[in-house]
C-alpha cells in the first residue's frame, strides 16, 4: 500500500483512493507539490466526496453490498 501510495504522489495525482473491500473502508489521500495534504477514512454509511472531480459523490452502501 506505501508503495502504490508514494508511486502515485509522484506521478503528480492530485487525488487516491484506496478500497478496503474486507474491512469496508474507503481511504482518500490528497497530494499538492507530490506531498500528502489531507487523508480521511470513510465506511459502508459514508457519502464519499472526491476534492477533484466536482460533483462527484458515492454512497459508500452501494458500493459495499
Amino acid at each position: 500500500m506505501l508503495r502504490k501510495l508514494n508511486l502515485y504522489a509522484l506521478t503528480g495525482i492530485r487525488e487516491f483512493w484506496l478500497v478496503d473491500t474486507d474491512k469496508k473502508i474507503v481511504y482518500t489521500y490528497q497530494f499538492e507539490n507530490k506531498i500528502i495534504v489531507d487523508n480521511n477514512a470513510f465506511f459502508k454509511s459514508d457519502f464519499l466526496k472526491s476534492v477533484v472531480f466536482e460533483g462527484l459523490e458515492v454512497p459508500l452502501e452501494e458500493v459495499f453490498i
